[in-house]
Order: structure tokens, then sequence, then C-alpha cells
């Protein structure tokens, strides 16, 4: 290896770097402004995320300060299914004071009153996507789809990337997160989230991972904390009170690894209270006690 030709090039996409985070520009929200667009100040910000975010180019940030957001929205192209907000750029969407004040509200569809046609996910991001300090709640997503971008994780949907961090995601339908192919979640709180399906807590598909994190007093079919297919990681993280028929804690199919966490009193109604392993996934490091398959098979 040319030493000089590498030190340049490190040198030449530092400067890049730089360049990018000096021509950034940094987009407002807030519910007691007039809006003006872009929204590049707080008197002239933006009264939804999703109109900041718009807004906003690859590599800007949007800045969210205190309320309840339940208006607004977009969708991902080629899907039918609304999101709060839909983060399709690479940019970093964070609030000011922290996920106990600035809240985004998904929604049912109005003539279910629960998973349909016209129900409303929290927020999808893409790959490079970054939020912090939100909590997001009452997302649901379509009852009846082809697609998973359409009728999984209620809360988020992070697609073959994006990443989460302080953040409370609770009380969503269709579970709370749903790592497509990637994604990253840390220190966040995922509670009470609910599916008929598979990972009520997290889902991670052929990759993704939840790390720092509390997962608890989530109900699925399977997997109530988390469910890993073909991948993902789940580490230093406390599992406790779910509830599946299989895997109350965590269920791990083809592939998955547990690791340095506490599984802890979880419940499944069959087999697996704890850990349900099926083809494959690693378990190393971890504290698991006090869980209960009430099957009979697998307490742990």
């Amino acid at each position: 290896m040319n030493v000089l030709n590498f030190t340049g090039n490190i040198i030449a996409a530092f400067v890049l770097l730089i360049s990018v985070q000096l021509y950034a520009d940094t987009h407002y929200t807030s519910l007691n402004s007039t809006p003006i667009y872009p929204y590049t100040n707080w008197a002239t910000a933006a009264n939804t995320i999703q109109d900041a975010v718009t807004a906003a180019e690859d590599g800007d940030v949007v800045v969210v300060t205190n309320g309840i957001y339940k208006s607004g929205g977009g969708f991902i192209p080629d899907y039918g299914l609304s999101n709060r907000l839909a983060i399709t750029k690479a940019i970093t969407v964070k609030s000011v004071n922290g996920l106990t004040e600035t809240i985004i509200l998904g929604a049912p569809d109005p003539l279910t009153g629960q998973n349909g046609t016209n129900a409303v996910r929290c927020a999808y991001l893409t790959n490079g996507a970054i939020i912090i300090g939100f909590t997001f709640s009452n997302g649901y997503t379509k009852a009846y789809a082809q697609q998973f971008y359409e009728k999984k994780g209620g809360g988020l949907f992070l697609d073959n990337g994006g990443y989460v961090s302080n953040c409370a995601i609770y009380g969503n339908s269709q579970g709370g997160v749903f790592c497509y192919e990637g994604g990253g979640v840390n220190k966040c709180i995922i509670s009470g989230n609910s599916t008929e399906l598979d990972g009520a807590g997290i889902t991670c598909y052929g990759g993704g991972s939840v790390i720092n994190s509390t997962i608890t007093e989530n109900t699925a079919d399977s997997g109530g904390g988390a469910y890993c297919f073909r991948g993902g990681i789940v580490s230093n993280c406390v599992i406790s009170e779910n509830y599946a028929r299989y895997g109350g804690g965590v269920y791990l199919w083809e592939g998955g690894l547990v690791h340095y966490s506490s599984v802890s009193t979880n419940v499944a109604e069959i087999s697996g209270g704890g850990i349900y392993g099926r083809n494959g996934g690693e378990v190393s490091m971890n504290m698991i006690c006090d869980n209960v398959a009430e099957g009979g098979s697998g307490n742990g």
C-alpha cells in the first residue's frame, strides 16, 4: 500500500466531512410558530415534523421542540401505509428536551379502531437516517398486506439501516420496532407493544441490533420481547415480563445473537419462557432466570 496516497485519501475524506457539516442546514419544528418554508429558525418553524423533514437535504438536522405530534405524515415510495414521520434521507432528527417532552403518535384506522387500510405508523427510517429523543406510541399498520413495509412495525420501521437512540417505543400494534436487514436501536425503552405475529418488542429480520435497552411487557405469538430471523444482535439489554406462545423473552430462528443481557420473568404459553431457538442462533454471557413455559417445555 502507498502510505502517502492512503494518508491523502483519509485527509480528503475528513475535509469533505467537515465541508458537509459546515454547509448542513438546521430546520426547526414547533407547534407554536408561524411556519415559513424552509423552517430555518424557531419563529418560522414547521408545525409538523414531516414538513421540516421534507425541507431537509442529506446531512441536514431537524430539531423538534416540546409537544405531542399527531398530525401530518408521509408515505414511502410504492407503498400505501401512512407514516406520521417518513424519513427517506440521511438526516438527523432530534428533540430539544428528550423523550418525555416530545411525543409522536400514530393512529388506528378510523373505521376499525385498529390496524387497517387507513392506519398510521409512527415512523419510517431509511439507511443513514438518525432519530434521537422521542416517544413513539399508538402506531398501527395495515391489517392485511403482502409486504413487511405495510404490516410490520407500528412504532418504527428501520429499512436497511437507520439509527434510533434515547427513545421510548410503547403501546404500538404489529410490533414496536421492525429492523429490515439492518438498523440499530440504542438506549431505548421498548414496552407494552403487541402483535398477533412475531416480535412484539423488536424484530431483527436479516440483520439489525438492539443494545443497552429495556424490553418489557410486550406480547406476541412468537418472540414477545425480541424476534431474530437469520441475523440480528441483542446485546446488554434487560428483557423481562414479555409474553408469547413460543419464546416469551426472545425467539431465535436460523440465526441471531443474544449476549450480555438479562432475560427474566418472561412467560411462554407453550415453550421457551426465556429464549426459544429454532435451527440456530447463539446465546452467550447472559443472566437467564425465573422464566416460565406454561406448556412445561424450556423455562429458560
